[in-house]
């Protein structure tokens, strides 16, 4: 008890007054008084009439001597003299009065000084006279009640004092008046200023104030005070519906939080985090309408899912530039966002699905993309942003809800027809959408109609136009592919054709062979097949004249037989033990034997050499480059076959030597180095 006197006396201190200058006034004096009660001072001014009025007044409660008061004076009364001397008589007069009545000030002298406006007792006895004779009407009528951060500051620190609630004389003055009264107040508004209180040194937003006094309160609005001052909101959780704080914060997490500056970690009851290390912080259950508005919060912090019923979020006026932990409020309807720094919503739907309302005014947005899923949104108010394109509006015109836009104040409003441009993006609900306020005329609806049939057939057309060109497409890559199927099928074809003339050649040198050679046209037909170098019939045997044997697939064999990989070589028979060497016969051999018929000896001519691969000449004056083996690989080879035999009949060379080519040519496709050997 003596240590919470000693601190009451240390913040409220003795009472004094002084008059520190005197005015002159046109016809009178001015005499400015400075008044201290502990930490505070203030300022005063009174004349010397107001002065005999409250002489008068304390003489009727016998608080004061008759003639303690300085006598009037008529004449002279502006000389410097006499105002000096009449200022020094009424700073003692004042002083008498204070230290008289220090501990219980008559009403008339706390109202003459205005303890009413800056001492906590004479701001509690001035309220509870204004609540003992007005409370009973405010509460019944469910008036908002507008007090002070002086005054809830006043209360918080009556009821911290081992005082008792009457200090006055005066039975009206009980502050038990003023604690009923706020047990029962519903709607309240404490309403601060910026700077000092008046014409003290009271700073209004260091005032600290404590809200557990009251015990219903359904609605409350702070203006002007300091968040983090005020303390015993929370307890305010099972009753409040409506929260509003303004100029009051930075962060919301300073109002929903109390206490927030001392909790490192926190979490709501219906989360599962680990109660040791989590302060566990009750949600607001009961609060559906929340204002944030113009303060100077930058960012939404996590706090907000403190509220998850909240249906109406104002955070206008401050200074947000993202959209964080709107998902928390699952039941919010109604937000405001307008006047803050966002440049972007994107995908908004994500995070207020079932918005009704939306006010984003005053920001800096080029574009509504991120609300084109927003399809519970009635209202939208988008006004005095950085909208240029009607385009920019086309993302909102399929939202099946939406009845009122507000676009006034973007530079897209300076479109020529723009209204109707507008209009047109909502299709068949165009003279539903109130826009800028203004109903759909039957002009613009009109309008909107002959813009809606172009816009159709632009569509049609472009459609139309579309199609064609798919239909183009895939007949040219029909028409490709019928082309190769038919090169292929050609080129096919001419590769059966040359083999089935390889074969006739060979079954017509074979019955050359027998008819020349007799019984030993076997023989011959065998050595001819084990000589490696390419032989030539008889040129006067009629039926073989001109005739390569290298064109059939004997001479193929033969080849084979010739050029012996250097593994078979190591195989020959002369090299195997046990087994006798084979001597295959030369063409010397074969000439000089009488066993094989004259007719069946090759010929004495000497062999012909594989001749040069003739040169295809595409132009007269530039003659084609001779394929090479690399290069046949990569071409079919009747296709190179049918070109390289067409080139020959152009020279118009004899009959005998073109027929001759064609057997060098057919020879040299069918011998063991080449790449179309397999032919």
């Amino acid at each position: 008890m003596a240590g919470a006197t000693e601190e009451y006396n240390e913040y409220l201190g003795a009472k004094t007054a002084r008059i520190v200058s005197a005015e002159q006034v046109e016809n009178y004096t001015v005499y400015v008084i400075e008044v201290a009660a502990g930490t505070h001072t203030w300022t005063v001014r009174h004349r010397y009439s107001e002065f005999s009025e409250l002489h008068e007044k304390l003489l009727s409660e016998k608080k004061v001597d008759k003639n303690a008061l300085p006598p009037k004076k008529l004449l002279g009364n502006m000389s410097k003299s006499f105002v000096e001397k009449r200022q020094r008589d009424l700073e003692t007069y004042l002083q008498m009065l204070l230290q008289k009545h220090q501990d219980s000030i008559p009403k008339v002298l706390e109202r003459f000084l205005d303890f009413h406006l800056y001492e906590i007792f004479g701001v509690t006895h001035a309220l509870a006279e204004e609540l003992f004779t007005k409370g009973d009407m405010i509460l019944s009528a469910g008036e908002v009640f507008h007090m002070t951060p002086m005054q809830l500051h006043a209360i918080s620190t009556r009821l911290q004092m081992p005082r008792s609630p009457c200090h006055s004389e005066d039975a009206r003055s009980d502050l038990s008046h003023v604690l009923d009264f706020v047990s029962k107040l519903k709607y309240l508004q404490v309403t601060g200023a910026s700077g000092n209180l008046g014409s003290s040194n009271i700073v209004v937003s260091s005032l600290a104030f404590d809200m557990a006094m009251f015990k219903c309160l359904q609605q409350v609005q702070i203006n002007q005070c300091n968040a983090k001052l005020v303390t015993g909101l929370d307890s305010l959780k099972k009753s409040l519906a409506t929260l509003g704080v303004h100029q009051s914060t930075s962060t919301i997490k300073d109002v929903l939080i109390p206490a927030a500056s001392s909790i490192s970690q926190w979490k709501t009851e219906e989360e599962t985090q680990d109660y040791l290390t989590s302060t566990v912080v009750p949600t607001w259950s009961t609060v559906t309408t929340a204002d944030f508005s113009h303060n100077h919060i930058q960012h939404i912090d996590e706090s907000l899912k403190l509220i998850p019923k909240v249906e109406f979020l104002s955070l206008s006026h401050n200074e947000i530039t993202t959209l964080e932990h709107l998902q928390h409020l699952s039941s919010l309807t109604h937000l405001d966002l307008s006047h803050n720094s966002l440049t972007t919503v994107e995908a908004l739907h994500t995070r207020i699905g079932n918005i009704k309302t939306l006010n984003l005014a005053g920001n800096k947005l080029e574009t509504l993309e991120g609300l084109c899923k927003l399809y519970s949104l009635v209202t939208l108010d988008v006004g005095h942003n950085s909208i240029y394109q009607v385009s920019d509006v086309k993302h909102i015109g399929s939202l099946p809800c939406i009845e009122s836009i507000l676009l006034a104040g973007n530079p897209v409003t300076m479109v020529t027809d723009y209204r109707t441009k507008v209009l047109a993006t909502f299709n068949d609900r165009s003279k539903e959408v109130c826009l800028d306020g203004a109903p759909t005329s039957q002009k613009e609806q009109d309008t909107v109609a002959v813009l809606q049939a172009i816009q159709k057939a632009k569509l049609a057309k472009e459609k139309d136009s579309k199609r064609h060109h798919k239909k183009l497409h895939a007949a040219s890559i029909a028409d490709a592919d019928s082309a190769d199927t038919a090169s292929t099928a050609s080129s096919i074809s001419q590769g059966i054709d040359v083999l089935s003339t390889s074969e006739e050649h060979l079954r017509f040198e074979v019955e050359a062979l027998r008819q020349q050679g007799g019984e030993n046209w076997l023989t011959a037909f065998n050595v001819r097949q084990e000589d490696p170098q390419p032989l030539l019939l008889s040129p006067t045997t009629p039926q073989s004249q001109h005739w390569s044997p290298m064109s059939s697939p004997s001479t193929k064999r033969r080849a084979h037989s010739g050029h012996r990989s250097p593994a078979r070589a190591r195989k020959s028979p002369g090299k195997t033990p046990g087994k006798k060497s084979a001597h295959v016969p030369s063409i010397q051999d074969i000439q000089s034997s009488p066993d094989i018929s004259p007719l069946a000896r090759p010929t004495s001519l000497p062999l012909p050499q594989q001749p040069v691969q003739p040169t295809i000449n595409v132009e007269e004056d530039k003659p084609k480059e001779t394929p090479t083996l690399a290069t046949l690989d990569n071409v079919k080879f009747t296709d190179y076959l049918k070109q390289v035999i067409q080139q020959k009949e152009e020279t118009k060379d004899t009959p005998e030597e073109s027929e001759d080519f064609r057997h060098f040519l057919f020879a040299g496709c069918l011998s063991i180095e080449s790449p179309h050997s397999e032919f």
